[in-house]
């Protein structure tokens, strides 16, 4: 997979036709690739928070470093404040993307 990315577009892979852009990207001034993009879900199910952070540390060959996602319970019917919620980091070792540790 060869991919570009872009503030706008995000991880773009022009041969399969995919745009990923993360929620938040940690951009040093001195680099083009974010070195930490952060997945937010509320509605979204985790499962599409994994796949949107695995396609970013596999398509950045290494660029990003770190993806952490940010997963909060939606409200139930009465409930006014979030009730639960977790933060997970994965990152890139030896070509695998992996998650630290548990939530």
């Amino acid at each position: 997979m060869t991919c570009t990315y872009s503030p706008k577009n995000g991880l773009v892979d022009s041969e399969e036709n995919i745009e990923t852009p993360p929620d938040i990207a940690i951009v040093p001034a001195c680099r083009v690739w974010p070195t930490v993009v952060l997945e937010f879900g509320y509605a979204e199910p985790y499962e599409d928070l994994k796949a949107d952070v695995k396609l970013l540390l596999e398509g950045s060959e290494g660029k990003i470093t770190k993806a952490i996602i940010i997963k909060l319970q939606p409200l139930r019917e009465g409930e006014t404040q979030i009730q639960k919620g977790f933060v997970e980091m994965w990152h890139r070792i030896d070509g695998q993307v992996r998650k630290d540790g548990s939530r």
